[in-house]
């Protein structure tokens, strides 16, 4: 019975990483694509002669750059969390199996 509920456990959790991997790449994909798209525009517009286009245009590129470094540092604390969940799952199988002995 206790392997059941942790079989059920274990899934739900596995189901819950799964989800959580997918949204990020789904959100990472979506920012790619807006970022790409408003760069190209940008540079399309944009007057190549007068100083404040060029700074409007480095502002901005500093500021996505920033939007990206948080973007991956976001994706290496959830995949950090997820080992950390996957190796409790982990030791909670082994107490479990300690304790019917």
């Amino acid at each position: 019975m206790a392997e059941n509920r942790l079989n059920e456990i274990r899934g739900k959790a596995l189901d819950r990483v799964e989800k959580s991997e997918r949204n990020l790449k789904l959100g990472i994909i979506a920012f790619l694509i807006l970022d790409t798209a408003f760069f190209i525009v940008f540079l399309l517009v944009m007057d190549f002669s007068n100083k404040l286009h060029v700074l409007i245009f480095m502002a901005s590129g500093g500021f996505y750059m920033l939007l990206l470094i948080g973007l991956i540092v976001l994706g290496l604390l959830i995949r950090r969390d997820t080992q950390l969940l996957l190796r409790a799952i982990d030791l909670m199988e082994e107490r479990l199996t300690e304790s019917r002995r």
